[in-house]
C-alpha cells in the first residue's frame, strides 16, 4: 500500500511541478512585457519578503508531519487530534503575526519606493498579494500537513493543478483586458483561496478529528527547533532578494528573478519526488526496518545525483540563451549575465544533491539535532552576500548563497553518516567525484558548440540534444562505477512513472 501511494504521490507531484514551471514561465513574461522590469521586480520583491513569514509554516509543519507518522500508522485518533489541534493553535498565532508584518510591508514599500510608485500603488499591491497567504494560515496548513503525513499528497497536488491552470487563464484574461497589476494579483489570491477551503472540507469529512482542550504544551515535539531550522532555510532561499531589495535596485531583482525562476522550477520538479519519499521513509522508520531504509536510501541518493548532473549539464549550456529569448523586446535592462548564471546554477546543483539528506533527516524528525547547521548556513550567506554585493552586485549575492549551500550539504552528509545510516561519508564523496567527472566530460565535449538560438523551437531542439548527451554520459559513468544500482534506478523510475 505504501508503494502504491508513493507512486501516485510521485507521479502527481511531477505533473503538478511541470505545469507549475510552464505557468510560472508564461505569466511573469506577460507581466514583464505589460508592466516592465521595475513592476516585475517589485511584485517579486514583495512575494519574497512575504515568504519570510509564510514559509515559517513548514518549519513546524515538517515537525508535525513527523509526529503524525506513528499515530496514523497505529490509527490512534486521539493522538492525531492532539497534533492536529496543536498545529491549528500555532498557525492561529502566526496569522496575527502575518497581519502585523503585512502592515509593516505596506509602510516599508510606501516609503522606499515613493520615488517611482505612489504609496497607494505599493500598498494595494502588497495587500492583493497577501490575501491568499492569510487564507492559507486560517484554513489550509494543518489539513495539508495531515494529508501529507498520511501519504495523500496526490490530493493536494490535484487541487494545486486545478488552481494553477485556472489562475493562468484568469491572469491572461485580465492582462489582455489591460487591468492593473493590483487587480491581477488580487484575483490570483482569490483563486488560490480555493485550496485551503477544499482541504478544510475534505479533512472534516474523512477524518475523525476531535477538539482537544487544553492542548498539551509538548504536543509537537521539537516544534521550535523545526521553526528555527526552517527560518534559516527560508532566509537562505530569500536572502538574495532581501539583500538586493535593501541595497540594490528593482531592475537587479528582476534579473535575479528571471534567472532563478527556471532553475528553481526544475529544482522543485526534481524535489517533488522527495515529498512522497519523506512520508514513505517516515513510515518505514516507524516500523524500524533499518535494512530497508539503507537499501532504499542508497537508490534514492543515486537517483538525485544522476538528476542533478543532468540538470547542471543542460542548464550550463541553455540557461543564458533561454533568458535572452525570454527577455527579447524587454529593452529597459541588460539580462545577459553569464558569470552570475554559472554561480547561481552551481548553488542550485548542490541544493539538488542534498535533497536526499534533508529528506531522510526530516523523516527521522531530527530537527533539533541539525538546526545549528541551518543557522550557520544563514550566517555564511548573510556575511558573504552583504560583503560582496556592493562590489560585485548580482555575482556577489550568488557567491554568498553558493558557499552557504555547499557548507550545509557537507554538514548534513557527515551528520547522516554518523547518526542515522551509520555509513562512511566516502559514499557521498565517491558519488560527487563521478558527478564532476560526468559534468567535466560534458563541458569538454560541448566546449566548441556555441549555437545562437533564435527562438524557443530552436532552443528546445538544442535542449533535447544536450539532454540526450548528458543522459548518455551519466548512464555511462554511473554504469561503470555503480552498475547494479544504475539498473535498480532505471527500474524504479519506470515503476514510478508507470500508471
Amino acid at each position: 500500500m505504501d508503494e502504491k501511494k508513493l507512486r501516485w504521490n510521485s507521479l502527481s507531484a511531477l505533473v503538478y511541478q511541470a505545469i507549475a514551471i510552464l505557468v510560472g514561465l508564461i505569466l511573469p513574461r506577460l507581466v514583464l512585457l505589460k508592466y516592465g522590469s521595475e513592476v516585475n521586480g517589485l511584485t517579486y520583491s514583495i512575494s519574497q519578503m512575504l515568504s519570510i513569514v509564510t514559509y515559517f509554516d513548514f518549519g513546524v509543519s515538517a515537525v508535525a508531519q513527523a509526529a503524525l507518522y506513528k499515530p496514523l500508522h497505529e490509527r490512534n485518533n486521539e493522538e492525531i487530534s492532539i497534533v492536529y489541534c496543536a498545529i491549528k493553535r500555532y498557525f492561529k498565532i502566526l496569522t496575527y503575526i502575518l497581519l502585523i508584518y503585512i502592515c509593516i510591508l505596506c509602510i516599508y514599500y510606501g516609503k522606499t519606493q515613493n520615488h517611482k510608485f505612489s504609496a497607494g500603488y505599493t500598498t494595494t499591491l502588497v495587500l492583493a498579494i497577501s490575501v491568499s497567504s492569510v487564507a492559507q494560515y486560517v484554513w489550509g496548513i494543518s489539513n495539508q500537513v495531515l494529508l501529507s503525513a498520511d501519504q495523500k499528497i496526490y490530493i493536494c497536488t490535484c487541487i494545486n493543478i486545478f488552481t494553477n491552470i485556472l489562475n493562468a487563464f484568469v491572469v491572461y484574461l485580465l492582462i489582455s483586458k489591460n487591468q492593473s497589476i493590483q487587480t491581477v494579483k488580487l484575483f490570483s489570491s482569490i483563486i488560490f483561496m480555493i485550496k485551503p477551503i477544499f482541504f478544510q472540507v475534505y479533512v472534516k469529512k474523512r477524518y475523525k478529528i476531535e477538539k482537544i482542550k487544553p492542548i498539551p504544551p509538548n504536543a509537537i515535539k521539537d516544534q521550535w527547533s523545526g521553526l528555527v531550522q526552517h527560518i534559516a532555510i527560508t532566509l537562505t532561499s530569500s536572502l538574495d532578494t532581501i539583500v538586493l531589495t535593501l541595497v540594490s535596485n528593482l531592475n537587479n531583482i528582476s534579473i535575479y528573478n528571471v534567472y532563478a525562476f527556471p532553475l528553481n522550477g526544475v529544482r522543485v520538479l526534481i524535489e517533488s519526488v522527495s515529498g512522497s519519499y519523506k512520508s514513505f521513509f517516515g513510515h518505514v522508520l516507524v516500523k524500524k526496518k533499518k535494512d530497508e531504509i539503507n537499501k532504499q536510501f542508497a537508490e534514492f541518493e543515486l537517483l538525485f545525483h544522476i538528476l542533478g548532473v543532468i540538470f547542471f549539464s543542460v542548464a550550463f549550456k541553455l540557461l543564458v540563451p533561454f533568458v535572452l529569448i525570454y527577455t527579447r523586446n524587454v529593452n529597459d535592462t541588460n539580462y545577459n549575465h553569464r558569470m552570475f548564471a554559472i554561480i547561481l546554477l552551481l548553488a542550485y546543483f548542490f541544493m539538488i544533491l542534498r535533497i536526499p539528506y534533508t529528506t531522510i533527516i526530516a523523516a527521522a524528525g531530527q530537527f533539533r539535532e541539525t538546526q545549528m547547521y541551518a543557522i550557520i548556513e544563514v550566517c555564511i550567506n548573510i556575511i558573504m552576500s552583504v560583503s560582496l554585493v556592493y562590489r560585485y552586485g548580482l555575482v556577489g549575492v550568488a557567491v554568498g548563497t553558493c558557499f552557504a549551500i555547499i557548507y550545509r550539504t557537507f554538514a548534513l552528509v557527515f551528520y547522516l553518516s554518523k547518526y542515522i545510516l551509520y555509513r562512511s561519508p566516502m559514499f557521498f564523496l565517491k558519488l560527487s567525484l563521478v558527478d564532476f567527472l560526468t559534468i567535466g566530460s560534458f563541458v569538454i565535449i560541448t566546449h566548441n558548440i556555441n549555437v545562437k538560438w533564435n527562438d524557443y523551437f530552436e532552443w528546445g531542439i538544442g535542449g533535447i540534444l544536450y539532454s540526450i548527451l548528458s543522459i548518455v554520459l551519466s548512464l555511462f559513468f554511473y554504469g561503470v562505477f555503480y552498475k547494479e544500482s544504475k539498473e535498480i534506478i532505471l527500474a524504479k523510475m519506470f515503476k514510478i512513472m508507470k500508471k
